[in-house]
């Protein structure tokens, strides 16, 4: 079905408002009287800016071998792209780094939580000289895989062969605490990089990008006679609870049904990422949607010290699923302890009683993990301790993990607690990159990081119903007309695709890492160019024109050839200005003056279109990157456009506009740069499913919807 453009309900509440009061820092419900702004105009908004991708996605998936199914999702991601919803902008890594950790003694994957186990990290007490790290990476990319290597054995005898001593405590900052100590009930990284040391999973990866047994000692995997795979995994012996405040161990055995109760409770709670289980795990939709409630007919069950997993199909990825948190086991009696309920009603009821407690407090949650929380306040300082009832206590390198609160106001704190030998790592963003120099310490140690697959990007809130935070903190300045101008604009495409093209992200990546490394982390594509390869030919069409792309082909390159027929003006490959084009911004932007003005918007000089990006205002580098935007957004398109900078003068103010907005209603930003989604699985599905509609999508929000 093809819905009108909704800047023509901008046109009907400027026609009716046109005489209304200008005057600035309104209410919520003042600003959304005026742009008429309403959650039920949510589905209507994505059908116009994404209804095409939605449904070539929704072929993709039909496809039956893996690599036509890259190539089709290639094809989707062309579309997502082309509507402009939002602009990729970096990854993690790229920049300067010193640190006093070996390479590749932590697992090593681009997806999932795994890298964040730090039980096997080899921390020296001295710093870790470039040259030395250099070392160990090229013995680990000529080694790896090989019988006789071990990433952590080799690390230990190379660095004491070079007097290295070593440290038994891993010391790191951090900014944003957990908010939950369920892991099962978490969309958040900064819930979930914390708690992946409190639990252990089925499965997990090792140093060398491998899948090795965790609390499952192996695995098998049959087929029905419709295709459709189910997995067994045997649990160990003699595995037991511990309590998560000081690793007592407790009467509660780990079983098989652990990991039946851990599913159950992940799609009652609905914390976010249960989508990622729908149309894989047999029964999973189904109950999740009520269709049934009888959790019996989800595709999970335990059979002694067994647990499988039924699957629809036969989906090459699903192992790569199990060492996420969404798959973590939970001991039914101590959650019950905990006014828990499984079933979904059930814990619906329980959820809003003040007799629920589960994974409130680290007093609140058991580990079956390699550490227990031995102390614990958000905004401070806190430690974990390793379990030594641990399944694999034996094998711990790191005996403590302690996280150190940094604000972010200074811009070297880090820095030089590295410096002082306080914490074991540090990214250097620009002023510490200098202070590194100064010091002498850039020369012998720096590094630049690796890059990683996780994608940030800067997001088009399409729907905005919020200006200001319920205390009042973060108000937006925009008028009532103003508000209704931006509102209309960016309901266009075109619009919002002069603002991909007017925005260098090289200058503004520049403010946090350099100049010399700004191009560095720079990413163009949300699925990363190499994230897969086809493993067969395929033969598509492209732009009309057949196309066949051989066994090995990236699934970037294949991407790019969408995007270029559809007359994107980008280059997808990483580590460039792939979408920087301040001319082709002047074009397109005068195409979307004409489309506004025929649905009866005036967009000119005297009546410009306000786009409000909030910031931390404590922090330099936030700051710097601000004014970067705004500079370069306006040196384009400055005759129509001005970006307003909103401060945000507390860390929780800033993540309560963004990053913790609960839904698309609550997002407080015309334009959002500080989100973004680490895979989860490898699979391009990963990444594109976040952009699903009516809300299974999980990063629709950052675009104000659901």
């Amino acid at each position: 079905m093809k819905f009108k453009r909704l800047a023509g309900f901008g046109l009907a509440a400027a026609a009716t408002l046109g005489l209304a009061s200008c005057g600035k820092g309104l209410p919520n419900e003042e600003y959304n009287e005026a742009t008429g702004a309403t959650a039920d105009k949510d589905s209507e908004i994505f059908a116009e800016a994404l209804g095409r991708f939605d449904s070539v996605y929704a072929d993709s998936k039909t496809k039956t071998t893996d690599s036509y199914r890259y190539a089709a999702m290639a094809e989707a991601e062309a579309e997502l792209l082309s509507s402009a919803v939002f602009l990729p902008t970096t990854t993690q890594g790229g920049n300067y780094a010193l640190t006093k950790v070996a390479p590749r003694t932590a697992p090593y994957a681009l997806w999932g939580t795994d890298e964040y186990r730090y039980k096997n990290l080899v921390v020296t007490n001295e710093k870790l000289k470039a040259s030395d790290r250099k070392a160990l990476l090229d013995k680990w990319t000529s080694s790896k895989g090989s019988a006789e290597y071990d990433p952590v054995s080799y690390a230990k005898e190379y660095l004491a062969g070079k007097d290295y001593t070593f440290a038994e405590e891993y010391v790191y900052q951090y900014t944003e605490g957990t908010a939950t100590f369920d892991w099962l009930a978490t969309s958040m990284a900064s819930d979930s990089e914390v708690l992946v040391n409190l639990v252990d999973g089925l499965i997990e990866y090792n140093g060398e990008n491998e899948i090795v047994p965790a609390l499952a000692s192996g695995w098998t995997k049959t087929k029905d006679d419709k295709g459709n795979a189910t997995y067994t995994f045997t649990i160990r012996d003699d595995l037991y609870w511990a309590k998560a405040t000081d690793g007592t161990k407790t009467e509660y055995k780990l079983t098989a049904q652990d990991f039946v109760t851990g599913f159950q409770h992940m799609l009652d709670a609905e914390g976010g990422l249960e989508y990622l289980v729908q149309g894989v795990v047999k029964g999973a939709d189904e109950y999740l949607t009520g269709k049934t409630t009888d959790f019996a007919e989800v595709g999970v069950k335990a059979d002694g010290n067994k647990v499988s997993y039924t699957l629809i199909g036969d989906p090459s990825y699903f192992l790569t699923y199990l060492s996420y948190n969404i798959y973590q086991p939970l001991n039914k009696e101590f959650f019950e302890s905990q006014g828990g309920k499984l079933g979904r009603a059930a814990f619906a009821t329980a959820a809003q009683s003040a007799d629920y407690t589960y994974g409130v407090a680290p007093e609140n949650v058991l580990t079956c993990g390699a550490y227990y929380i031995h102390n614990y306040e958000d905004a401070s300082n806190f430690e974990f301790l390793a379990n030594e009832n641990y399944w694999d206590a034996g094998n711990i390198e790191i005996s403590k993990i302690t996280w150190l609160y940094n604000d972010g106001k200074d811009a070297l704190k880090a820095y030089n607690w590295f410096k002082n030998d306080e914490i074991s790592d540090v990214g250097l963003n620009s002023t510490a990159l200098a202070q590194s120099k100064t010091d002498g310490l850039y020369d012998t140690y720096a590094y630049v990081s690796d890059t990683t697959a996780t994608t940030y990007f800067a997001a088009y809130n399409l729907n905005r119903q919020t200006y200001s935070l319920p205390s009042g903190a973060v108000q937006s300045e925009q008028s009532k007309n103003e508000a209704i101008r931006t509102y209309a604009a960016l309901q266009n495409r075109n619009f919002r695709l002069a603002l991909s093209y007017a925005f260098d992200k090289a200058a503004w990546n520049a403010q946090s890492v350099g100049d010399d490394l700004k191009l560095n982390a720079l990413r163009n594509s949300y699925t990363p160019y190499g994230f897969v390869s086809l493993t067969e030919d395929v033969n598509v069409k492209v732009g009309g024109v057949d196309k066949t792309y051989k066994a090995g082909t990236q699934y970037g390159q294949i991407l790019q050839d969408y995007c270029d027929a559809l007359g994107l003006k980008v280059d997808v490959k990483d580590g460039v200005n792939g979408w920087y084009q301040p001319e082709e911004a002047k074009k397109v932007m005068e195409t979307a003056l004409a489309e506004l003005e025929a649905d009866g918007v005036e967009i000119s000089k005297g009546k410009k279109v306000v786009i409000d990006i909030f910031y931390y205002s404590a922090s330099e580098v936030q700051t710097k990157q601000a004014n970067s935007y705004k500079e370069s957004v306006e040196a384009a398109l400055g005759d129509y456009v001005e970006v307003s900078l909103i401060p945000a003068e507390t860390t929780d103010d800033y993540y309560a506009c963004g990053y913790r907005a609960a839904d698309g209603a609550s997002a407080n930003y015309n334009v959002f740069y500080g989100s973004g989604w680490g895979p989860d699985y490898g699979d391009p599905s990963t990444y594109l499913d976040t952009f699903l509609s009516e809300g299974a999508g999980y990063m629709t929000k950052t675009i104000g919807l659901w």
